[in-house]
């Protein structure tokens, strides 16, 4: 199977490189330190995959999901945090922007296990 794209949106510099190494051999990983950038990103490539930190300083990662989800209504979309915004994430799961939320610190084979069942024909 053709790697997969996937976009991983996080303010913070050592998540970005920590996720790049963790996920780099199994995937295409595409990193954006901002929504904005994140935007650019996907104008720019094919991406199957969009993974977001919640807690980021302009726009939260529930809010970039549901301003993206009309025009990328077929990438997987996940949430990722570590503080307990359980309503807003629940509700954006229930309307459809969000598939999966995963608690931080995230793990590896999670990640893989809920991508897999996702792509898997």
């Amino acid at each position: 199977m053709e790697q997969l794209n996937i976009l991983f949106v996080d303010d913070e510099l050592h998540n970005l490189n920590a996720f790049k190494s963790a996920f780099r051999r199994d995937y295409i990983v595409h990193l954006a330190d901002s929504a904005s950038k994140a935007m650019e990103i996907l104008a720019a490539e094919s991406i199957q995959i969009i993974i977001t930190d919640q807690r980021m300083p302009d726009v939260t990662g529930v809010e970039f999901l549901k301003k993206i989800t009309p025009q990328y209504a077929h990438t997987l979309r996940m949430v990722l945090s570590g503080f307990s915004d359980s309503e807003t994430i629940t509700q954006a799961i229930k309307d459809k922007t969000v598939h999966h939320f995963i608690n931080k610190p995230w793990d590896k084979q999670i990640i893989k296990s809920i991508i897999a069942k996702a792509f898997a024909n």
